[in-house]
């Protein structure tokens, strides 16, 4: 590794954590989306009086949009397991797929998401949703 590049790498991680780092992570380090897998992530914390019962419809009515909306192409939830402590609440997670940015922008528009959407924002306290395009270094499940 060349003195200059090891200087770019140690500045770069310096800046991780920083708005400069955020800035350089949405620019030069941006993946190009129009081509890639796009992974739409939903975790949601349900209002507090809200039975199992009704967690299980809104969970139902998602997994339904895959029938509804042909853009998504893969979907998967499950409910937190984690034993470290850290979620804030938060109690499931939902992640579909698209093959590319022009199927997570019909799936966003499209009417079965919009009308789904409000329903399910009416039973939550709060939701985190975030969209990304995987890196694998790894698939042992997927070979």
């Amino acid at each position: 590794m060349t003195r200059e590049l090891a200087t770019i790498i140690t500045a770069a991680a310096a800046l991780v954590g920083t708005g400069l780092g955020l800035l350089l992570s949405r620019t030069v380090l941006k993946p190009k989306l129009s081509k890639s897998t796009i992974k739409h992530v939903v975790l949601t914390k349900f209002k507090a009086d809200r039975t199992a019962e009704q967690i299980q419809e809104l969970i139902d009515g998602y997994r339904a949009l895959t029938e509804k909306i042909p853009a998504m192409k893969g979907f998967e939830w499950g409910g937190d397991v984690s034993v470290e402590g850290f979620q804030k609440g938060y109690t499931h997670v939902f992640v579909s797929t698209f093959d590319d940015v022009a199927g997570r922008d019909a799936y966003l528009v499209h009417e079965a998401h919009k009308e789904y959407a409000a329903v399910l924002f009416e039973g939550l306290e709060d939701a985190i949703v975030l969209d990304y395009v995987p890196t694998v270094a790894l698939s042992r499940f997927y070979s």
